[in-house]
């Protein structure tokens, strides 16, 4: 209905000189209200709840719960403490801004639940996906919210998934808004050192904190949040490796560093009475610097962690980003029930040329499964299903039986990395709980086997996202082949 102006019915001088006067407020700098500035957190946990999430949650007296997983420490390009704020601020907005009937876990009750997910055991047996470690531990949180910070072009950003934990479905991704710099004063406030100040500072530092430090097995040092190891990371970790042999020696005690390369001949005994150190590092791009943060952890759990700024004029001549267009973040995989893909060497290995690639995909239920080889190219060539294997249950797999990738049994071809392959490359497998072959296009199952023409790793998630009536994970070897 459309309101009439009280003013219609004066004088139309009058009239006019109100307007006149009106027309002079309005174009009054003074007068004009400033709207307030809008929060990117609060416009982020606007979008997760403005779709699917809050819709319908207070229909027939139905209520909703909400988890929020908190940051991986290691996995964030930010100090713990300012990757803290942001977790608290995100909880406070999401209870601010909550319907009735939806129920938020708070720092302290979603912290409960990951001690008890850790004691029983059921994240390690999920592969460390949190979704299916909640339905393994029956913890009823209908709604999985996994927020994630990330460097892009130079800033911190942030952005919020919703998973139904029932289905492992995504429901919710929102865009990805900056971090206020509010919540990062103690990250812009470290000043870039040389490579070699940093490396003998974190070296230093590790060998004066721990006292047991005798033997280091060999991690991946990643780009950002992905799962690559370019040059500049494979060059890093022997630059650290170096320097902290020098700090643990000592010729008066004995004292020695160990160093375990699980690429080569220094796998860990299965039993050992000396403690062992996972070392691992992760590097993010900050305008004219290189963040990097580096972690030892103990095989009870106990870690030991650094973090500083190297300038990026140090960098020359290293590659610091993947060249694997495809490369994406390192996403254990959400889905309800637990599906891993792993070879000898991790989900994370180093190869190179000559060598040849294993997998093996396991899955905590029954579950037909497709895998996918990405190239360092970016081209996708579907392994499974395949020409070779034609009986209707080919890619069928049975809850808890390994299946091995390529099987020497059924599949002609290997994965033999050669002299010309360079950068990343990566086997991306889907486990659904149904056939979905006739949902999917059928050029992804080409015959005789090939590339599938026009496809993408993005493309890959998208026809997976959108199959309906399925439950679905996936899971994910990205191989740094280096020369």
């Amino acid at each position: 209905m459309t309101r009439r102006s009280r003013f219609l019915a004066l004088p139309t001088a009058l009239a006019l000189v109100l307007a006149v006067a009106s027309g002079a407020l309005a174009q009054s700098p003074a007068q004009a209200p400033t709207p307030p500035p809008v929060d990117p957190i609060t416009t982020a946990v606007e979008q997760l709840l403005d779709g699917e999430i809050g819709q319908g949650s207070c229909l027939f007296g139905a209520r909703k719960s909400i988890g929020i997983w908190p940051f991986d420490a290691d996995r964030v390009p930010v100090q713990a403490k300012s990757a803290q704020r942001v977790y608290d601020e995100i909880v406070a907005r999401l209870v601010g801004r909550r319907l009735p009937c939806l129920d938020v876990l708070d720092g302290t009750a979603i912290g409960a639940v990951i001690t008890h997910l850790d004691r029983t055991g059921a994240l390690q047996k999920s592969g460390g996906n949190p979704v299916a470690a909640l339905e393994e531990a029956n913890r009823k949180v209908d709604v999985v919210v996994m927020p994630q910070i990330y460097g892009q072009d130079g800033k911190i950003v942030l952005t919020l998934r919703g998973i139904e934990r029932a289905s492992g479905r995504t429901l919710a991704l929102t865009r990805p808004v900056v971090v206020p710099e509010v919540y990062l004063v103690g990250d812009l406030a470290d000043l870039a050192t040389t490579m070699d100040a940093a490396i003998n500072r974190a070296a230093h530092r590790f060998a004066l904190d721990i006292a047991d430090l005798r033997t280091v097995r060999l991690g991946g040092f990643f780009y950002q949040d992905t799962a690559a190891q370019p040059p500049a990371g494979r060059y890093l970790r022997d630059r650290l490796i170096s320097a902290l042999t020098g700090e643990v020696a000592n010729p008066v005690s004995g004292r020695a560093l160990k160093v375990l390369d699980p690429t080569g001949d220094g796998a860990a005994p299965a039993e050992t009475a000396e403690p062992i150190y996972d070392l691992t590092g992760r590097y993010w791009l900050r305008g004219n610097a290189v963040d990097l943060k580096l972690t030892l952890r103990r095989g009870d759990g106990a870690t030991h962690a650094w973090a500083g700024r190297i300038r990026l004029q140090d960098f020359a001549g290293l590659e610091l980003r993947p060249t694997n267009p495809g490369i994406g973040a390192d996403d254990l995989g959400h889905g309800p029930f637990a599906f891993r893909l792993t070879s000898p060497r991790g989900r994370t290995p180093i190869y190179r040329p000559g060598e040849e690639l294993t997998l093996v995909a396991r899955s905590s239920r029954d579950a037909w499964i497709w895998c996918f080889y990405v190239d360092s190219a970016g081209t996708v060539s579907t392994v499974l299903p395949n020409p070779y294997r034609r009986t209707p249950d080919a890619n069928h797999l049975a809850a808890g039986t390994p299946q091995s990738l390529p099987d020497p049994k059924l599949d002609p071809f290997r994965f033999v990395f050669n002299a010309d392959t360079t950068g990343e490359e990566f086997v991306r497998c889907y486990a659904t709980s149904r056939d979905v072959r006739k949902d999917l296009p059928t050029a992804f199952f080409p015959d005789p086997l090939g590339p599938v023409p026009g496809l993408d790793a993005a493309g890959l998630d998208l026809a997976f996202a959108r199959l309906l009536d399925v439950e679905a994970g996936s899971a994910e070897v990205t191989i740094s082949v280096a020369p």
